[in-house]
C-alpha cells in the first residue's frame, strides 16, 4: 500500500488479510440402524456453513441426565456404537466442527435389542437306560405323545417348566409335538435362568357355599374310597387332570404330589378354560341288578348264604357296583365295593356285569 500527495510519495507498506470461513452448519438427523447390542449410525453433511472437518458424537442411556465430558471423532458421515447394553433405550447428539467452530447439536434416540442367547436343551442321562415318555402335560395321568429311546443322544429344546423349582420340563419334540418330560431322566445343557412356568392347567377349588369339609376318592362316585378330604373353607386350587365323562359329574385332580383323586362338580368352582380337559375315568368292570331281578339282592361277608348280610340291593335298582373279586375261576359270586367302607359278595344268577372281567382275581 503507498500513500502519496502533492509533495510526494511515501514509503510502500505491505499488508496480508486473511477471510475467515464460517463454522459449519448443522448436520443431517442422525440415522440409527441396531443390531443386537450395537448401533449403526449415519448422517448427512450439513447443507450450509462451512464443510465440516470432522464430527463430534455422543451417547448416553436414557436415564442418564447428564452427558458425557467426552466425545468420540469421526471424519466420515458414519460410525458404528458396540458393546451397549442388551434393551436399553439410548440417547445420541452429533455436531459438525472446523478450525472455526462448532455447529449446533441434532438428536436421535434409538433401544438396543433384548440380548439373544440359545434356548437351553435336554438330553437323557446316561442312567436312563429304558425309553422315557413324553407327555402331554406334567404327570403321568397325562396322554403320552411320544416316547425318547433308550440311548437317544438328541438334545431337545426347553420351552418352559411346570413351576418354579420343576419336576417336568416341556420340550420341543419335533416339529409339531411338544410335550413334557420329567427331570429325573434327564440333563439339561444350558443356562435355565428365565426360564418360564409355561404350564397353567384348570383349576379347581371348593364353593364358597361348600361349609363342610370334600371328600376327595379314589373314583368318581360315593362307592370309591376315599383317599384324601378339603377342609371347610379352604381356598386352596388344585389341578384338575381329567372329568368322568364328556358332561362331568367328578372332576380328577392333583391332591398333593403323591394323591390323585375325584372330588363331585356339585361342591366346587372351576377356574380356566376346561375346554381342552380330556375324560380320564376307565372304570374297571361292574355289576347291576339284572332287570329280572324285582326283589332286593342281599350282600353278604362273603361268598355264599352261609356268610352274614353286610348290606342289601333294592329290587328295580341300577346302580353299578365295581367288581373287586370272584370265588371260582367260573364265578358262582362276585365281590363288590358295596359303599366307601363296605365289600361284600352277591350271587351272580342275580345280576349283569359291565366291562371286561377276564383279569378279576379270584379272592
Amino acid at each position: 500500500m503507498v500513500a502519496f500527495n502533492q509533495v510526494g510519495d511515501a514509503p510502500a507498506t505491505h499488508h496480508t488479510a486473511t477471510t475467515l470461513q464460517p463454522a459449519p452448519g448443522i448436520p443431517g438427523t442422525p440415522n440409527v440402524t441396531v443390531t443386537g447390542q450395537n448401533a449403526a449410525v449415519t448422517w448427512q453433511a450439513p447443507a450450509t456453513g462451512s464443510p465440516p472437518d470432522a464430527y463430534h458424537l455422543q451417547s448416553k442411556t436414557r436415564t442418564t441426565t447428564a452427558w458425557p465430558d467426552t466425545f468420540t471423532t469421526v471424519t466420515g458421515t458414519a460410525h458404528t456404537l458396540t458393546g451397549l447394553l442388551p434393551a436399553t433405550a439410548y440417547d445420541l447428539r452429533l455436531r459438525a466442527a472446523n478450525t472455526t467452530g462448532e455447529s449446533d447439536w441434532v438428536t436421535a434416540t434409538f433401544t438396543t435389542d433384548a440380548e439373544s442367547r440359545p434356548r437351553p436343551q435336554l438330553s437323557l442321562k446316561a442312567t436312563t437306560t429304558t425309553g422315557l415318555n413324553v407327555r402331554s402335560g406334567p404327570g403321568t395321568t397325562h396322554a403320552r405323545v411320544a416316547s425318547i429311546a433308550s440311548g437317544s443322544t438328541t438334545r431337545y429344546d426347553i420351552l418352559g417348566k411346570d413351576a418354579a423349582t420343576p419336576t417336568w420340563y416341556q420340550i420341543q419334540f419335533s416339529s409339531t409335538v411338544t410335550g413334557w418330560v420329567h427331570k429325573d431322566y434327564v440333563q439339561t445343557h444350558g443356562s435355565l435362568d428365565g426360564l418360564a412356568v409355561t404350564w397353567n392347567p384348570p383349576r379347581l377349588s371348593l364353593k364358597a357355599t361348600t361349609t363342610t369339609g370334600l371328600n376327595v376318592r379314589s373314583g368318581p362316585g360315593t362307592t370309591h374310597a376315599r383317599v384324601a378330604s378339603i377342609a371347610s373353607g379352604s381356598t386352596t386350587r388344585y389341578d384338575i387332570l381329567g372329568k368322568d365323562a364328556a358332561t362331568p359329574t367328578w372332576y380328577q385332580i392333583q391332591f398333593s404330589s403323591t394323591v390323585t383323586g375325584w372330588v363331585h362338580k356339585d361342591y366346587v368352582q372351576t377356574h380356566g378354560n376346561l375346554s381342552g380337559l380330556t375324560v380320564t375315568w376307565t372304570p374297571g368292570p361292574q355289576l347291576s341288578l339284572k332287570a329280572t331281578t324285582t326283589l332286593n339282592l342281599n350282600v353278604r361277608s362273603g361268598p355264599g348264604t352261609a356268610h352274614n348280610v353286610v348290606g342289601t340291593i333294592t329290587g328295580g335298582s341300577t346302580t353299578r357296583y365295581d367288581i373287586l373279586g370272584k370265588d371260582a375261576a367260573t364265578p358262582t359270586w362276585w365281590q363288590i365295593q358295596y359303599s366307601s367302607i363296605v365289600t361284600g359278595w352277591v350271587h351272580s344268577a342275580f345280576v349283569q356285569t359291565h366291562g371286561d372281567v377276564s383279569g378279576v382275581p379270584i379272592r
